[in-house]
């Protein structure tokens, strides 16, 4: 997720949404479930998320918060 989200965001950002959801319908196969979800929400925007899309994301963000790595 570190390296696709980015990628979404910026075409997101810069009005090419359509060619975001051709490339997450060209590769969703390859994408993590957490991963289908948070480029979803990037793409679709939080609204139009199922309730266990937002489910799936709440239960990562608060996994990836209860574990702190000190480096």
């Amino acid at each position: 997720m570190k390296y696709i989200l980015p990628v979404y965001t910026a075409l997101v950002q810069n009005g090419r949404r359509d060619l975001a959801y051709q490339w997450f319908i060209d590769n969703q196969n390859f994408y993590h479930p957490i991963a289908l979800a948070k480029v979803r929400q990037i793409i679709l925007g939080n609204n139009s998320l199922s309730a266990a899309d937002k489910e799936l994301i709440a239960r990562a963000e608060r996994a990836i918060a209860s574990h702190s790595v000190t480096y």
